[in-house]
């Protein structure tokens, strides 16, 4: 794993002048200068004494071999672009409440029906999966990828259809990706990092994620017959989510295609727990 932190720091002349000094890449807008630096870098333990940010983004990637090497690989699309046009009708929302900008919110939703979209997405060579644009965690693909998949026999994918609003038709290239399998909490291994919140109105439990989360996954209460798994909708902070992940050999699979793009991926820790 390689840990890349975002700094945004007043520029300080000492600041400056070590930046200047080992060649640090940076950019000073207003009374703000920006730079990023490798946390197992030189020059990131030279410049931290002249930092005072303590909260800083973290961007993390892992090295192809950590990634081929894991039995479960959590996906998470690059560039959610997809607005859901029908969301009051697609989703059932629980514990909804007025947040502070005066809006609606709900801690929970299940979606119920398909999904409309505004039209087709736009796909290019390195963008084959995307998600909403509220943040939420549905997955959308292509045909290309739904070929493959039943080409090299891949198990447990649903390709849902999405409507076009303009046509009120389904839409040809633009389909939701699922997971059939939902894997039961007791095969997750906590105690990792999560910040564990509680619903504010029916008391479930949550779990924030740093974006530095690896998730642990008990080895021998996964199923062995599917590619694609999803966990119940307890991640991430505010609206409860699920997490999708991937087998080795879905990811070999994509890869070995040139399908892959499009998608960042994090290998799941397995665990044998008895």
């Amino acid at each position: 794993m390689k840990i890349t932190e975002v700094f945004c720091e007043p520029p300080e002349e000492r600041l400056l002048a070590a930046l200047r000094q080992l060649n640090v890449s940076h950019e000073i807008l207003l009374d703000t200068v920006y730079f990023k630096l490798c946390q197992d870098s030189k020059a990131y333990r030279a410049i931290i004494p002249f930092t005072a940010q303590k909260d800083r983004i973290q961007i993390v990637s892992f090295l192809e071999a950590e990634r081929s090497a894991a039995a479960w690989l959590e996906i998470a699309p690059r560039s959610p672009s997809v607005e859901i046009l029908n969301e009051d009708e697609a989703f059932a929302f629980s514990c909804t409440y007025i947040g502070e900008d005066g809006a609606e919110h709900a801690q929970h939703r299940r979606q119920v029906a398909p999904f409309e979209v505004k039209d087709e997405v736009k796909w290019a060579k390195r963008k084959l999966f995307t998600a909403p644009d509220d943040g939420g965690s549905e997955l959308f693909t292509c045909g290309a990828v739904k070929q493959l998949v039943k080409d090299a026999n891949i198990t447990g994918c649903g390709f849902l259809t999405v409507f076009n609003r303009k046509t009120g038709m389904p839409c040809k290239d633009t389909f939701q990706l699922t997971a059939r399998t939902e894997i039961p909490m007791k095969s997750i291994s906590l105690g990792r990092g999560e910040t564990e919140q509680l619903c504010p109105l029916c008391g479930k439990k949550q779990y924030v994620l740093e974006n530095t989360y690896q998730l642990h996954l008990v080895q021998h209460l996964l199923p062995t017959t599917v590619d694609i798994i999803r966990t119940p909708a307890v991640f991430h902070d505010g609206q409860a989510e699920a997490v999708t992940l991937i087998s080795q050999r879905f990811y070999q699979t994509l890869k070995g295609a040139g399908l892959c793009y499009g998608l960042d991926f994090t290998p799941a820790i397995l665990e044998s727990q008895t």
